[in-house]
């Protein structure tokens, strides 16, 4: 084992965690003074588990805590801890590692840790106990305790040495052992008092006992008797249950079976819903694909009409170009004809060439206007066509939804009427239940209002019988608990008596005399037994008659002699006797001093048992006086009063001035003091006494009054159950008229939703109608103003004059103009000219040629064309038809469909119907049901209450299972029963527990006694062992630690004899130890008179010689070579090197050498302005 490392965490000046590293060898903690140095050993000091502050510097628990500085804040807590490895398993405790922790908090508050566990500290003393490490072992030196050890006196010395010799732990079990036997000698005692007292009671208990056991069996036979009643009853329910859950459970089937009819009528209409709806998409659909047909038909009829025009067109300009063929011809002949005409001709023709131009360009642009014009007339027309089609086809179908609509509103106006019907019928038996229910709930108000009464009454009576039933058990227990204490303080008053009785507090030699003559005449008693002294003299009386007290009354002188030669005999004692017939008395004062604080004269206080005795008060207390304190009594004796003077608080003055007083254990003599004790015990008694039969009278009372409330509560039960059995019919009528009302209520609001739901549907029917119906009238309108449009655009285009008039008068004059351009450029070039012109006519006529060549394959494409746009117009003609047929279809389809949905929802509203009917007579059944349940819960209870005893009550003889014949006997035997259960009178049920728990408790106590006077042997024997072990192992340890010191001295002090003696050689273990020294050539001397550094070797001396015997795993030592030459501290660095291998040394010091032999060295430096301590290490 060894220390890993120290943690110091707000620990006085370390304000923030600071880890201190340990390794083996000696670590050397250096740094200027006040830099906080000690503070580390402090620290340790601390988490070791110091509890005077004094001894760690500081004041209080809060000076632990670093206090802050400039700009520092205060710490909250402190806390320190060690961290240990154990891997050796050197400290008893499972882990490799150990950490120590000590923690504490400014309010005070503090906890102790291993390993992060919260501890005790008396954990951590016993994880260190006979290690050699603690806060006062010899592994830790603070500053100055070197000094102190040579100062130590013997018992402190053996304490170190005790630790070394490892019996600390011993030790501490022997003060645990006589700690415990102390505790079994306590208890013994108060064992041997209780058995006396509980010995009586138990006897008392018995027979209470027995007379509740004779109870307990009427009792039991009652159990016997309404076990057997209940079971009978339970079974009987039981039957009429079976039946009626039988009947309930048919119901249910039958409700069951309707359910999965109705569930199918309800999937049919599903079903039937699906395809209604289904067959209204496909109505949709197919009208969707008619109107699409329509498009597509108007979209073909115009392509055809395209088609018809452009081959139209086609013709035309066949016809026009066959017909310009003829002329070109013509031309090619007349251009051969007219080539040398027109050469002469130019000069005209040039004249006419501007004119001719301009003429064309002119017919030009109003052919292009005209042909605009025809075009975007003709794209209007079109446009017009296809909206007239589109609406027509829109009109179509708006009339087909709605007749669609009106077919639905009529259809949901007849349902309306049914449901009106339905309703009103409703409503008259709503009405009539309504008047039901409310008769009932008047009624029942009335019940109400009336039963009131009975419950405040019924919870009046069982409130007052409940108070007054606690009042009474309050009262049996004050009751017990008095004659309880009653039966102590007679057990005391005996014990006391006994005591008296037999003289125990008289001394042996009086005790002796009248145990022995106790048959003789002569002997009349002690003075203490013929005394009656008030309580508030006791004191004073006892003080003032003192050893008299035991003297012995006797009534002749002459028979003194035998008995004060039976003493001699017996070696009893001695004692004195007071014959009556000799002794003599002092002249009394009749008058008491006068003054404040004079009480009276002693022989009048005190009583004595006989007047005949009288002589004996006056012959012991003759003119004693009874004052108040001392100082009365010294004025007194100053005045000259000749006689004893006694204060209350037993300070007595004789006559003479001798003044006797202050402190006495006992003032008051033991037997006056019991004889007083018994008279007030007597008084108490006669106190308790009085108190039982109180307490019986009022117990009684309160009985009677029981009784009469429960009569008057009875009455008002019976009232009640007759109220609940009326109320709960009437209750069972509100219920099945609320459920009628309520159901009546969901049709109603079922029919009046349908009802709105079907007006809604009509409403919002009809304004779909009127709405198509204007849309229809719209589409009349547009379809008006488009033939309007059209009209006046046929008649437009009608009136647009012939285009083709135009053209052939601009071909003509283009002609004419080309011939003219011909004959101006034949002028310069008529050979050029005239092969133009004959080219072109060529051209023209082959262009013509081939025009015509391709005429009837143009015409076989466009027949072809408008052939097939012939036949898909017709195939969508057939188209339309059949899906027009087949919604036709479709719509009759659908009435069908609506036909059965009616139907479906008619069944449906039967099996309903039924379903109500049939819930309503298993809701009967089941409230049959539960009011049997209820009856059976209760019978359950009261046999549950029995539960405990089933054992027994079946195992009974007069048991028997109950036969219908035999109930009104076991009745009969019920009340008998009770009745002689109550003719025994007053029970103590609990006296047959109290005698089980008192005799087991005497047997038990009886018993412990026995354990405890074993136990107490058993600890002498374990503290006489522990003794001998503590002997052994101090003897062994002390021969050899003081071999060691011998040796050490002679080591360090080079030849001088060292010693440790004991004390005290015949007690080994409470001698103490001192140490001496002899020097070479010196004679032996007081270690007192040694020098600081003598002092501090010798004492490393005595650490060393124990390190011998017991190395401690590491040591903290503070400054123990401060008073020692380099030379010395040289020798105690290479002394303590000789240990590095058993133990670890950390040593807090400012010498060099010191350092210089050290493996580590920490630095520490302090902040002053903060107050702050700083740590820094080196290796060597």
């Amino acid at each position: 084992m060894y220390l890993k490392a120290l943690e110091i965490n707000g620990f006085k000046s370390f304000s923030i965690k600071t880890i201190i590293d340990f390794t083996q060898g000696i670590t050397a903690i250096v740094g200027p003074n006040g830099s906080g140095k000690s503070n580390i050993l402090d620290a340790i000091l601390w988490v070791l588990g110091e509890q005077s502050y004094k001894n760690i510097r500081a004041a209080m628990s809060s000076d632990v805590i670093f206090s802050g500085g400039k700009n520092k804040k205060h710490a909250n807590s402190a806390e320190v801890s060690l961290v240990i490895d154990n891997t050796d398993r050197y400290l008893d405790y499972e882990a490799d590692e150990v950490k120590i922790t000590r923690r504490i908090y400014r309010n005070g508050d503090g906890e102790y840790l291993i390993n992060n566990k919260k501890s005790r500290l008396k954990d951590i003393h016993n994880l260190f106990m006979d290690t050699g490490i603690g806060k006062q072992a010899y592994s830790i030196i603070g500053q100055g305790r070197v000094e102190r050890i040579i100062g130590s006196n013997p018992k402190e010395i053996r304490e170190i040495l005790e630790e070394a010799a490892g019996t600390k732990r011993a030790k501490v079990e022997k003060e645990d052992a006589l700690k415990r036997l102390s505790n079994v000698q306590v208890e013994l005692d108060k064992i041997i008092y209780v058995e006396k007292e509980l010995e009586q009671r138990v006897k008392r208990l018995k027979e209470e006992s027995e007379k509740a056991g004779l109870y307990n069996s009427i009792v039991h036979q009652i159990n016997v008797n309404k076990y057997m009643l209940y079971e009978y009853s339970i079974n009987k329910i039981e039957i009429e249950q079976d039946k009626l859950n039988l009947e309930k459970k048919e119901n249910n089937k039958k409700i069951e079976d309707i359910q999965i009819n109705l569930e199918l009528e309800k999937k049919s209409l599903i079903n039937t819903g699906e395809k209604k709806n289904n067959l209204i998409q496909n109505i949709e659909d197919e009208k969707n694909k008619l109107n699409n047909i329509y498009k597509e038909l108007e979209e073909i009829k115009e392509n055809l009409s395209t088609s018809i025009r452009e081959k139209s067109n086609y013709e035309v300009k066949l016809s026009e170009k066959l017909a310009i063929k003829d002329k070109l011809m013509q031309d090619e002949i007349k251009y051969n004809e007219k080539l040398n005409v027109e050469i002469k001709e130019i000069n005209a023709l040039t004249k006419d060439y501007s004119k001719k131009n301009e003429n064309i360009e002119i017919l030009k642009e109003k052919i292009e206007y005209l042909t605009k014009l025809r075009n975007e007339m003709e794209e209007k027309l079109s446009l017009h066509e296809k909206a007239i089609n589109e609406i027509e086809m829109k009109r179509y179908r708006l009339r087909g939804e709605n007749e669609d609509l009106e077919r639905k509103n009529k259809l949901t106006e007849n349902n309306i009427n049914k449901l009106e019907e339905e309703k009103n019928s409703l409503l008259l038996n709503f009405e009539k239940v309504k008047l039901e229910y409310e008769s009932l709930k008047n009624k029942q108000s009335s019940q109400e209002e009336f039963n009131k009464d009975i419950l405040n009454n019924q919870r009046y009576y069982t409130d007052e019988i409940s108070i007054l039933e606690k009042d009474r058990k309050n009262v049996a227990v004050s009751r017990q608990k008095v004659i309880f204490e009653k039966e102590s303080k007679i057990s005391k008053l005996n014990s006391i008596q006994k005591t008296l009785d037999d003289n125990v507090f008289l001394t042996a030699s009086s005790k002796f005399i009248l145990d022995t003559f106790k048959d003789d005449k002569n002997i009349v008693d002690s003075v203490s037994n013929l005394l009656e002294i008030p309580e508030k003299y006791l004191t004073a009386i006892s003080t003032l008659v003192g050893y008299s007290l035991n003297d012995i009354v006797i009534k002749k002188a002459s028979e003194s002699n035998k008995y004060i030669s039976e003493l001699k005999n017996k070696k009893i004692g001695t004692i004195s006797f007071l014959p009556l017939d000799i002794i003599k008395t002092s002249t009394k004062l009749n008058k008491v001093p006068d003054g404040n604080g004079v009480i009276d004269f002693a022989r009048n206080i005190v009583k004595i048992k006989e007047i005949e005795y009288e002589k004996v008060v006056d012959h012991i207390f003759s003119n004693a006086l009874i004052v108040e304190n001392l100082d009365i009594a010294n004025t007194l004796i100053k005045k000259g009063y000749n006689d004893r003077i006694i204060t209350l608080d037993g300070d007595l003055v004789t006559s003479r001035g001798r003044i006797s007083g202050g402190y006495k254990k006992n003032k008051v003599d033991l037997t006056l003091g019991k004889r007083e004790e018994l008279n007030i015990i007597k008084k108490e008694i006669e106190l308790l006494d009085n108190k039982i039969i109180e307490l019986e009278n009022e117990y009684n009372n309160i009985d009677k009054k029981i009784s009469v409330l429960d009569e008057k509560l009875n009455i008002e039960n019976e009232k009640v159950n007759k109220f609940k059995l009326e109320y709960n019919d009437i209750k069972y009528l509100i219920d099945l008229k609320n459920n009628e009302l309520t159901s009546l209520e969901r049709k109603m609001d079922t029919i009046n939703y349908e009802i709105k739901d079907s007006n809604l549907m009509i409403v919002e029917n009809t304004n779909k109608i009127d709405k198509n119906i204007q849309e229809i009238d719209r589409s009349m309108i547009i379809i008006e103003d488009i033939y309007n449009e059209r009209e006046e655009l046929e008649f437009k285009l009608g009136e647009i004059e012939d285009v083709d008039k135009h053209q052939t008068k601009l071909h003509n004059m283009l002609v004419d103009f080309a011939v003219l351009n011909e004959k101006l450029t034949n002028k310069k070039n008529s050979k050029d000219e005239l092969e133009i012109m004959y080219n072109k006519v060529k051209n023209d006529l082959e262009e013509i040629n081939t025009f015509e060549h391709n005429k009837d394959e143009l015409f076989s494409k466009y027949n072809k064309e408008i052939e097939e746009k012939n036949k898909l117009v017709d195939e969508l003609t057939n188209n339309k038809d059949m899906l027009s047929e087949s919604i036709k279809n479709n719509e009759i389809l659908l009435k069908d469909i609506e036909k059965d949905e009616t139907n479906h929802f008619t069944v449906i509203n039967e099996l309903e119907k039924e379903t109500i009917k049939m819930i309503n007579i298993v809701e009967k059944l089941s409230e049959n049901i539960g009011r049997n349940s209820k009856e059976l819960e209760n019978l359950n209870e009261k046999l549950e209450g029995l539960q405990e005893s089933k054992e027994s009550i079946i195992n009974d003889f007069n048991y028997n299972p109950l036969e219908e014949d035999k109930v009104s006997q076991v009745k009969s035997n019920i009340a008998k029963l009770e009745n002689k259960k109550e003719n025994i009178g007053s029970v103590n049920l609990a006296s047959i527990d109290e005698y089980n728990f008192e005799n087991e408790r005497y047997l038990d106590l009886v018993s412990q006694k026995q354990d405890l006077e074993n136990s107490s042997n058993s600890i002498k024997s374990l503290i006489s062992n522990i003794e001998n072990d503590m002997i052994n192992k101090f003897t062994f340890a002390f021969n050899e630690i003081k071999n060691n010191f011998k040796y050490m001295c002679s080591e360090i002090f080079y030849g001088a004899k060292g010693d440790i003696k004991l004390t005290d050689t015949e007690n080994i273990l409470t001698t103490g130890l001192e140490l001496s020294v002899k020097y070479k050539n010196k004679p032996e001397q007081t270690l007192m008179l040694l020098s600081g550094g003598e002092k501090s070797m010798l004492a490393v001396s005595f650490i060393m010689a124990i390190f011998m015997f017991k190395p401690s795993p590491f040591t903290f030592f503070d400054e123990i070579e401060a008073a020692l030459d380099e030379a010395n501290t040289k020798k105690i660095v290479e002394l303590l090197r000789r240990f590095i291998d058993k133990s670890q040394f950390i040593l807090i010091t400012h010498n060099k050498e010191t350092m210089k032999g050290s493996d580590r060295l920490y630095g520490v430096t302090m902040n002053k302005e903060v107050g702050e301590s700083r740590i820094v290490s080196v290796d060597i």
